[in-house]
């Protein structure tokens, strides 16, 4: 029903049904002085100054607003004393240091009801709320509701990486450190996340490590996932390793993948490359060029294109032919690029030039 009084501004009440109030803004002008009868009600007189300083010509019906007025007459005490001014300016002027007193005391009581919420979630150790509520609410907590909020997020951190806990409570608190922004969590809360995330990134890396030098190789999404995730918040050094990690995984499947298949090539006795080899060598030279990256690259150029290449190069160049066979273009190409030198092939790349080398003359 205030509501239709444009010029007031709106506050929630907190403790009655009736949640809003009537403040005169800043910028009313006019002086106009009350005439309102000595036996009016205080609400009364709250009606009719306020319409008459206000200038409103649509105000609400004065029974129904003395009516609200008088239910919410106890919160209303600071406005309804300034019905004692007859100057509009002076009924303004305090109706504005009104509004504020009651803001003041309904933050008071929000503050206090808001700390009591707090302490008895950490009461039933109800982490999920108290984190959810500290972190909404983190500007409007009191000081003791602050030492609460700290006390809980250390209990939840240390509650979810004691020995003996799961996989799902480490990960869940794991995540919430991950994500959490730095403002939230206290001083105690940062080093027990990072304690905690340090032993998780050990046991992920253990895991890559093994998995990347001996396998298996399918399925490694989520771990590689999970390490780079486990580093965010332990350093640029560690982000840097984890990701190097991650990525030589990825690689090392390819890689394992084309040595496979060279491998079935040589069982069979054919004299070809396999799609394999280019295929893994593209995608391994995109990934930056790590110690391990390097020595299985040189492992798969050598059984590809000195392993393989050689028979090929030799069919070709015993065919006597005048261009340059398939094969032989890749083991031809391959030795260019990486700039391969073995004394197997040596010589029948220098044979094998005049044919396959694509350059102008």
């Amino acid at each position: 029903m205030f509501q239709q009084f444009p010029q007031f501004r709106q506050f929630r009440l907190p403790s009655s049904k009736w949640l809003t109030a009537l403040v005169l803004p800043v910028g009313l002008v006019a002086v106009i002085s009350t005439t309102s009868a000595g036996c009016s009600s205080p609400c009364e007189k709250f009606y009719d100054i306020s319409k008459k300083c206000g200038g409103d010509k649509k105000a609400p019906d004065k029974a129904d607003f003395v009516k609200e007025c008088k239910k919410n007459k106890k919160e209303l005490k600071p406005m309804l004393d300034c019905t004692k001014h007859s100057s509009c300016d002076k009924y303004k002027s305090c109706v504005k240091k009104a509004f504020k007193k009651m803001r003041k005391a309904e933050a008071g009581k929000e503050k206090a009801a808001l700390g009591k919420k707090v302490a008895a979630m950490a009461a039933k150790k109800d982490w999920k709320s108290l984190l959810s509520e500290c972190s909404m609410a983190k500007d409007d907590l009191s000081a003791e509701a602050k030492k609460t909020c700290t006390a809980g997020q250390l209990a939840f951190i240390q509650a979810g990486l004691v020995k003996g806990s799961t996989k799902k409570q480490i990960d869940k608190v794991l995540s919430w450190c991950n994500y959490s922004k730095d403002d939230i969590l206290s001083e105690e809360g940062k080093k027990a996340c990072k304690k905690g995330l340090k032993v998780h990134y050990d046991r992920l890396a253990a895991e890559a490590l093994k998995i990347r030098d001996n396998g298996p190789y399918k399925s490694t999404y989520k771990l590689r996932y999970s390490l780079k995730n486990a580093a965010k918040k332990l350093g640029a050094d560690t982000v840097a390793k984890a990701t190097e990690l991650a990525s030589d995984i990825e690689v090392a499947g390819t890689l394992q993948s084309a040595l496979t298949a060279v491998k079935k090539v040589q069982k069979s006795g054919k004299v070809s490359i396999p799609f394999n080899c280019s295929y893994a060598l593209k995608k391994v030279d995109k990934v930056k060029q790590t110690a391990f990256v390097k020595g299985r690259k040189a492992v798969l150029l050598k059984a590809c294109y000195i392993t393989l290449g050689k028979p090929v190069l030799e069919k070709m160049l015993k065919a006597r032919r005048k261009y340059c066979s398939y094969h032989a273009g890749k083991v031809y190409k391959a030795v260019v690029k990486y700039q391969l030198k073995d004394p197997s092939i040596d010589e029948l790349i220098e044979k094998t030039k005049p044919v396959c080398d694509k350059k102008k003359k």
